[in-house]
């Protein structure tokens, strides 16, 4: 009996691990940002948008959690995408953006396939973060606002 489990167990392991699908990945970023003027009224500062072409993988890190990277040469990023959606992406940006962080209620997206979750034939992810200041001025460092968005649709080479 151990022989036998011994070897389901090692026929198991051995098999190789099957590597993630790759998938032509075409993105677009658009960002901008607020200033205050010196009566404390908001006054747009910089606006921009990206786009580019990479190749992506879907990566299986956790039971219901997906990692979306990509990279091209017009730029690359990473970023979770679990039950409630995309989370924690990184990717490039037309401007940098100044000030203070983004706010967790101001982020988020959302992610949409064809065909199994894991594999799909062709999906779209959708991230924005951003941030409104609430308070002063002085407390924002200067930034009424700024927010950037990320739309990007893949489809298994």
């Amino acid at each position: 009996m151990r022989v036998w489990l011994l070897a389901a167990a090692l026929t198991f392991l051995a098999r190789p691990a099957v590597a993630p699908p790759e998938y032509d990945l075409t993105w677009t970023v658009f960002a901008h940002q607020s200033g205050w003027e010196q009566d404390q009224t908001p006054r747009p500062v910089a606006a921009g948008e990206r786009s580019g072409q990479a190749v992506a993988r879907l990566v299986r890190v956790g039971p219901t959690v997906l990692r979306l990277e990509f990279t091209g040469t017009d730029g690359s990023g990473r970023g979770f995408i679990g039950p409630a959606g995309p989370t924690s992406f990184t990717f490039p940006s037309p401007l940098p953006i100044a000030g203070p962080p983004a706010l967790p209620h101001l982020s988020g997206g959302a992610f949409e396939f064809d065909g199994d979750r894991e594999r799909p034939e062709t999906f779209t992810v959708s991230y924005v973060e951003g941030f409104i200041c609430r308070s002063t001025p002085t407390v924002c460092d200067g930034v009424a606002m700024w927010e950037r968005r990320f739309e990007g649709r893949g489809r298994r080479r």
